[in-house]
C-alpha cells in the first residue's frame, strides 16, 4: 500500500502536466483564432498558426529548461516536497490561465 500511494503522487504529477498542456492547446487555439484578440483581426492564418506553434512550444522548452533546476532542488529540500511544490505551482498557473481564458482577460 505505501508504494502505491507513493506512485499516486507521481501519477497525479503526471495527470496535472499533461492536462495542463491540454489546456494550454484548447486556450490557445481559442485565444488565436476566435474574438479574444491576441493578434489584430486582420492577421492572415499563417501568423496566428506560428503564433500558436511559438506558444505551445513554450512549455515543453520550459519543462526542459525546468528540469535542471526542480533537479537540484530536489536534491537539497528532497523529492516529494519539490514534486508537491511544483504541483501547485502548475495547478495555479492553469487556475490563473483558465479564468483569463474564462473572464478574456489576457
Amino acid at each position: 500500500m505505501t508504494r502505491f500511494k507513493g506512485l499516486l503522487s507521481l501519477y497525479t504529477v503526471l495527470t496535472v502536466g499533461f492536462l495542463g498542456y491540454a489546456l494550454t492547446i484548447t486556450g490557445f487555439i481559442h485565444m488565436l483564432m476566435d474574438h479574444i484578440v491576441l493578434l489584430p483581426l486582420a492577421s492572415p492564418t499563417s501568423v496566428r498558426a506560428a503564433a500558436f506553434g511559438i506558444l505551445l512550444d513554450m512549455y515543453p522548452l520550459g519543462q526542459f529548461l525546468g528540469s535542471p533546476v526542480i533537479e537540484n532542488f530536489s536534491e537539497h529540500f528532497g523529492r516529494k516536497k519539490v514534486l508537491l511544490l511544483s504541483l501547485l505551482g502548475c495547478v495555479t498557473g492553469f487556475v490563473i490561465m483558465a479564468l483569463s481564458i474564462q473572464f478574456q482577460h489576457i
